[in-house]
Order: structure tokens, then C-alpha cells, then sequence
């Protein structure tokens, strides 16, 4: 035997034969070379990559590792490196998330967040057996309302709801959480700030209401004077957002007291009172779903279907209501005929003189039609609320339209039989847009928004736009997120708005011009 002795180490070296395996715990060197081995996260190393995977996704470190592997080091001695276990990373990054937070359990969570941080105005159910709704409005989004306000450019604001973006909190049965925003668009920096957000398990219209008062309380709380500071509310066709705007700021029960509000304000035995906010429809969902009608009754002849959503779009630009009711009654004389009369051509004529004037739906959006889209549409008898539709006012005036136009357009001359066949001939399509359409005609046409000096037809864009910046940028792509963490991504991004508001900091900052220096010449 032979010793061989080192500073660390020492060998014996035996004289017959034999096979020696030499391991080692080193970072760099000799492990077995077909495995794939790496130390465990410990020590000053930990710290270190705990800081760096703050800032980024276990995915995303782990795929930058990968990427910046020796592969020499890898395929001679088997050693990762750098690389750890997918597992290993995710468990290190809910370490470092759960730092900041104020507790394990999201809903206690949140409340302790309520507590800590009063200038949020958080609104959150202390017990759990409550439903998880979570309402705020910070004094930054408030601040940005009042010098909207004050500016006199807040004019509309935009609601709407969408999810994936917060997970359901462990004790809830929920398995979608809905996030809500209120969003103003701000054109002094080019962008577009809620001035109220909520977290909320349901989608109703008791919770919309409860919210939206929140938001009235806070800016009467802060400033009385400035309730009402909005004359325009946008949303999509939600049933909870039209009966909690309704209710919650107009002071009506339903949308449909709202609509006969504005019958009455259109036939001019009532005015238009400075607390009253006008509900608008996104025009953008309108016209797909007056599309998607038109083709359910016109399957075979896609020129008619989009001539006679052509006609129904020019309403959308129309701002008097008895330009509309004499528009429905050139619609009615043209679908009512079966065959192609004299009074059926010459309402054609009057409709086209519309359409050569009237930029109503134009046809690049008409192009924009799908023709893979499910034009499956059901019967009128089986749409909610068929009731109070029927009983509306708007209803009550057009189906007067409908039957005095059906009783002349049947009367039978003697060449009846000998005139072409009208191929726009569908009394059932008009009596779908009767119940469908018409009893809201205040909200997707100009003849509200005229009354407050809005010109342009109204979209939920500014909205849809935000959640985009949510979802890409400000959550970075992550998504169904702790609902702490949410909040104190979105208030960042808002005390952010605030501070751009009110420092007046612009969006696009150009470099300071060079002057330009003028030579003159003088004669002497």
C-alpha cells in the first residue's frame, strides 16, 4: 500500500488492481458523467437567486439559465450548474411573494391590506363566509377625478368586467373571480386610469349598484360639489351593469324607468336633469349583434342581409327621434312588401338618398363580418325581460309604425300577381328588431348623447385598452394572481396616472429643439 498525502486529502493507493470512483459536492467538477447533477439552493447563493427571481417568473430564470449553461462543463462531468428543478424555483418565488404579503389566506389577507393601507378605501367583507367582493377607490383616483373634473374635459367613463387575472380565494366555490374597472381616458398624457376598481366572486346587478355607490359616497365625501362629475357611462350589454348604473346613479330601478325617462324627455314632456347620467352602449357590440340578426333572417342572400344592415345602421348617426321613427317607416314599407310595389320602390329610393348622406355603418365595418361566426339567434319570445320590453314606450310608438305600414302595404291592386317577388320581404326579422332593438334606442343611437354635446358615436375601446395594459403590462403576462398583489400592482399604475396628472408630464417627450441661429448682413 501507498500513501500519497495532500494539504485536504489523503489516497492509498493499493498495488494489485482496482476500480476507484472518485465523487465530489464541487460546483464545477466531476460528477458522473451520464447523470445530471446540482447543488440545492442554500446560503449566500440562495439570497442570491431569491433577488433575482423577485423580478421575474421560475420559467422565465429557469429558461436564462439554460440558456447560459457551459456545455462543456455539462457533457464531461454531468454538472448542471445553474440550472435547478423547476419545482425547486417556483417554491424559492412563492417564498419571496409571500414576503410582502400580509397573510397566507387571500381574503385575510386583503382585510389586513384594508387596515394598513386607509388611503385606498378598500371595501372588504371581514368574514369569510361573506361573498368576496373587494371595492376600491384611493385618494390618487379621486385626486384625478376632481381635477378632471375641474378641467372640464370628464365627460365619459367606461365599465366593463373581465377575468383570469385574480385567483378565487381558498375558501371560496367560485372558480372565475371578475375584475371590474370604472376607466377615464386622459388625454393630457395620452392614457386611460379607473377611478374605481372591484375584485368581486359575483357578476349581478346588487353588486354593480353596491359598488358604484361606493364611488358616488367617496366623491361626495371628498367634494360635494363635483357630484355629478361624468354626464356619459359606456358599457357593453350587461344586464348588471345597465340596472346598476341605472339604479345607483340615476336613482332607477331598472334600465327600463331609465328608457321611459328618456321617452319622455324625447317627446318633450320632461328635461334632461343635471344629475342624471345618460347610459350609453358600446356601438362596437352593436353592430355586431345587428349583423348577426340581419344574417340569421337572410341566410341565403348575403347581399340583402348586409344592404339591410346598411339601412338599420344609419341610426347610429341619427340624433332626432322623428327622424328615426321616419326611417322605421321606410324600413317597415320596404320589408313588409312581398312584392316589389310602387310604394315599396319608392321607399327604397328615400332610403338610398339616406344612405348617400348618412355615415351610419359604413362598409369597412360591414367587411370586418366573419361569415365562420354562429349566427344562431333565438326566438324573441325566449329574450329576458320580454315583458317590460313590450311595455316600453319606444316599443308602444314603432309597433303603432309597423301595423298602420302592414295595413297599406297588404292592400291588394289588381297586378299584384304580376309584380316581381321583394326579395327584402321579412315581417319576422322586423318584429325580432322591434323586441330586439328598438326599446333601446336612447342607448345606441345619437339622440341622448346630443343632449350633452357628444358628437361622436360612443365605444368601450378606452376600457378594452386597459385591460389589455393590465393583463401585458402591468401583470407582465401573469395571471390569476393573489388578490393583494393584484391591488398593489393596479394602485401602483394608478398613483403612478395621478402623479402624471398632476405634475403634467407628458406621454411623448421631445427633445428641446435647436435654435436657429439667423445671419444678417448689413450693407454699410
Amino acid at each position: 500500500m501507498i500513501a500519497v498525502r495532500g494539504s485536504n486529502f489523503t489516497f492509498y493507493l493499493l498495488v494489485k488492481e482496482a476500480v476507484v470512483e472518485v465523487y465530489s459536492t464541487s460546483i464545477n467538477f466531476n460528477h458522473k458523467p451520464d447523470a445530471r447533477y446540482t447543488t440545492q439552493i442554500r446560503g449566500v447563493e440562495r439570497k442570491i437567486i431569491a433577488e433575482k427571481i423577485k423580478a421575474k417568473s421560475a420559467f422565465k430564470y429557469r429558461q436564462e439559465c439554460v440558456l447560459s449553461v457551459s456545455p462543456i462543463k455539462l457533457m464531461e462531468c454531468g454538472n448542471l450548474q445553474t440550472i435547478k428543478s423547476p419545482s425547486m424555483l417556483r417554491k424559492l418565488n412563492s417564498e419571496q411573494q409571500l414576503k410582502g404579503d400580509f397573510n397566507r389566506n387571500d381574503h385575510f389577507d386583503v382585510v389586513l391590506m384594508a387596515k394598513e393601507h386607509p388611503w385606498l378605501n378598500t371595501k372588504v367583507p371581514e368574514s369569510i363566509q361573506e361573498p368576496f367582493i373587494v371595492t376600491w377607490a384611493s385618494q390618487q383616483q379621486l385626486a384625478i377625478v376632481q381635477n378632471l373634473f375641474k378641467q372640464g374635459v370628464l365627460t365619459t367613463i367606461h365599465v366593463d368586467s373581465t377575468g383570469s387575472v385574480v385567483r378565487p380565494p381558498q375558501n371560496s366555490t367560485k372558480l372565475t373571480i371578475y375584475y371590474y374597472a370604472c376607466v377615464v381616458r386622459i388625454g393630457e398624457i395620452e392614457t386611460v386610469c379607473p377611478i374605481t376598481d372591484m375584485v368581486s366572486a359575483t357578476h349581478d346587478r346588487e353588486t354593480v349598484t353596491e359598488w358604484l355607490k361606493c364611488l358616488k359616497d367617496l366623491i361626495i365625501a371628498k367634494d360635494p360639489s363635483i357630484w355629478l362629475p361624468f354626464k356619459n357611462v359606456v358599457t357593453d350589454f350587461s344586464w348588471a351593469f345597465m340596472h346598476g348604473i341605472s339604479k345607483a346613479w340615476n336613482c332607477k330601478e331598472t334600465i327600463f324607468e331609465y328608457l321611459d325617462m328618456c321617452h319622455r324627455i324625447l317627446t318633450g314632456r320632461e328635461t334632461l336633469s343635471y344629475s342624471t347620467v345618460v347610459i350609453t352602449s358600446c356601438t362596437n357590440h352593436y353592430v355586431k349583434n345587428i349583423l348577426n340578426h340581419v344574417k340569421h333572417y337572410y341566410p341565403d342572400d348575403e347581399k340583402t342581409a348586409f344592404y339591410i344592415a346598411r339601412c338599420v345602421g344609419l341610426v347610429f348617426e341619427m340624433n332626432n327621434y322623428e327622424e328615426i321613427k321616419h326611417w322605421f317607416k321606410l324600413l317597415s314599407t320596404m320589408i313588409l312588401s312581398d312584392k316589389s310595389t310602387e310604394m315599396c320602390k319608392a321607399a327604397s329610393m328615400e332610403m338610398k338618398s339616406y344612405l348617400r348622406t348618412n355615415n351610419g355603418l359604413v362598409e369597412y365595418e360591414i367587411e370586418k363580418f366573419d361569415d365562420d361566426q354562429n349566427y344562431s339567434c333565438g326566438k324573441t319570445t325566449d329574450t329576458s325581460y320580454y315583458a317590460e320590453r313590450k311595455k316600453s314606450a319606444f316599443y308602444h310608438d314603432f309597433k303603432q309604425i309597423f301595423d298602420s305600414v302592414k295595413k297599406i302595404v297588404n292592400i291588394t291592386s289588381h297586378d299584384h300577381n304580376h309584380l316581381d317577388v321583394n326579395s327584402m320581404y321579412s315581417e319576422e326579422y322586423l318584429l325580432h328588431f322591434l323586441i330586439e332593438n328598438v326599446p333601446y334606442i336612447p342607448m345606441w343611437t345619437k339622440v341622448m348623447t346630443t343632449l350633452i354635446h357628444l358628437e361622436e358615436r360612443q365605444s368601450n375601446a378606452s376600457v378594452e385598452s386597459w385591460f389589455n395594459l393590465v393583463k401585458n403590462h402591468i401583470l407582465a403576462g401573469k395571471r390569476r394572481m393573489k388578490c393583494g398583489r393584484f391591488i398593489e400592482n393596479i394602485t401602483q399604475y394608478e398613483a403612478q396616472c395621478f402623479r402624471q396628472v398632476e405634475l403634467q408630464i407628458p406621454r411623448r417627450i421631445c427633445a428641446i429643439k435647436k435654435k436657429l441661429i439667423v445671419m444678417r448682413t448689413t450693407c454699410i
